[in-house]
């Protein structure tokens, strides 16, 4: 499965990129995570959070949409 993923704040710096179409074995937020961490291992220490159709992803979470947005640690004031 083709998806595209859209990085914000940090995650752009470590990518290098702000948005990338990437392919997927599987269909689940995990698999997403795994990749990722993978590609990119910078990523394994930021606890960042993974989001569809405007929701955030649990690590079981089936992927329903092909664009999927990837957050840093939010902060609140």
């Amino acid at each position: 499965m083709k998806i595209t993923v859209t990085y914000y704040g940090q995650l752009t710096e470590i990518t290098g990129t702000a948005s990338e179409t990437i392919e997927v074995d599987g269909n689940s937020a995990s698999g997403i995570r795994e990749l990722l961490n993978n590609h990119y291992p910078k990523m394994k220490a930021i606890p960042y959070q993974l989001a569809q159709n405007n929701a955030l992803l649990t690590e079981e979470t089936v992927l329903t949409h092909q664009n999927i947005e990837v957050f840093p640690p939010f902060s609140g004031g």
